[in-house]
């Protein structure tokens, strides 16, 4: 392999899924799942999973570790802000987009209406957004096992640490 992997950081959904999913905490959630984040890389998880689902599954982490609901409770409250990225629903490069250019604030926040491109508004109520599972109203392309899987990941790597660090101090 010559050493030359390329990997995506998941850092720009960290950004915006801890803003939508925790708009009170924000940037408590942002500033834990980014820790996380950064020692998920000593996982397989970053090799094995899409990046936003690597971010996903850093917020539930920091969520659970802030002891916060996470998108996996029944009735998550702000799981519905996901509905302005999926007026109308479309490919994953559109919903991407729009999930990056979250920091141009293209939407109201208040009356929850996006922009289009050409700035009109676009007030389309008919969007698939009810109807999907929970998870895909997150992302296109996330799947709950995988989700579930990278936690997992993740986790032992923590529980390896407290192990090892137990172990040294009783060295």
């Amino acid at each position: 392999m010559n050493y030359d992997i390329n990997v995506s950081l998941p850092n720009d959904y960290l950004y915006v899924y801890s803003a939508i999913l925790y708009p009170e905490n924000e940037e408590e959630v942002f500033q834990y799942s980014l820790k996380f984040s950064y020692d998920s890389f000593f996982t397989y998880a970053n090799l094995l999973y899409n990046n936003c689902i690597v971010a996903i599954s850093n917020i539930i982490i920091a969520a659970k570790f802030l002891a916060l609901p996470t998108p996996m409770d029944k009735n998550f409250k702000n799981l519905e802000n996901m509905r302005m990225f999926s007026i109308p629903p479309a490919t994953e490069e559109e919903f991407n987009k729009r999930l990056l250019n979250y920091e141009n604030k293209s939407f109201h926040r208040d009356t929850k209406v996006f922009m289009n491109a050409d700035g009109r508004e676009n007030s389309n109520e008919s969007s698939y957004f009810d109807i999907l599972e929970w998870n895909k109203k997150l992302h296109p392309n996330l799947e709950v096992n995988d989700l579930e899987d990278c936690i997992r990941l993740i986790m032992e790597y923590y529980e390896d640490a407290m192990k090892n660090e137990k172990a040294d101090k009783l060295k």
